[in-house]
């Protein structure tokens, strides 16, 4: 469980940093600029969620377990979010079962 909370912290501290980086963001006319923001996020959501399916694949679970924790903490659609959260799970079961 300590386990679980230094990955979250080192996740929210992660998020903080996206945050200040994108918060630089020029707006279009037709945006606002959270909206902007919003879409960089899920972006690097999905890309860590293809990470994490990659560290999956080759048994590396507690890398998979990090990866999917960013995920549902930077997702801001719901189903990537519980992607996040599932593959979290699946990785904390099979980090279970090796040990």
């Amino acid at each position: 469980m300590v386990k679980f909370w230094r990955t979250l912290s080192g996740v929210v501290a992660l998020l903080g940093a996206s945050f200040v980086l994108l918060s630089g963001c020029e707006s279009t006319k037709n945006s606002m600029p959270w909206e902007k923001v919003d879409l960089k996020m899920d972006a690097y959501a999905e890309a860590r969620y293809r990470k994490a399916m990659h560290y999956m694949e080759e048994s590396r679970y507690e890398l998979a377990q990090q990866q999917f924790a960013i995920v549902a903490a930077t997702a801001n659609s719901a189903q990537l979010k519980k992607l996040g959260l599932d593959g979290y799970a699946k990785a904390d079961t099979a980090i279970a079962v090796k040990r």
